[in-house]
């Protein structure tokens, strides 16, 4: 089994302070030991209004 951590977590909302970036977020997981982040479909992550398409 492998486990993730939803970037909700640190999007600012439990916490008082910033959200950390997408890259901040794999370095943190990563150094705890986790497999994967799951990104939350919303700001400030990965809004599909935010992305861009590929060409």
């Amino acid at each position: 089994m492998k486990i993730s951590l939803n970037s909700v977590s640190y999007a600012g909302i439990f916490y008082r302070g910033e959200p950390l970036s997408i890259e901040d977020i794999i370095a943190k997981l990563s150094d705890l030991g986790y497999d994967g982040v799951e990104l939350m479909a919303r700001r400030p992550h990965a809004d599909p209004m935010d992305l861009e398409t590929p060409r």
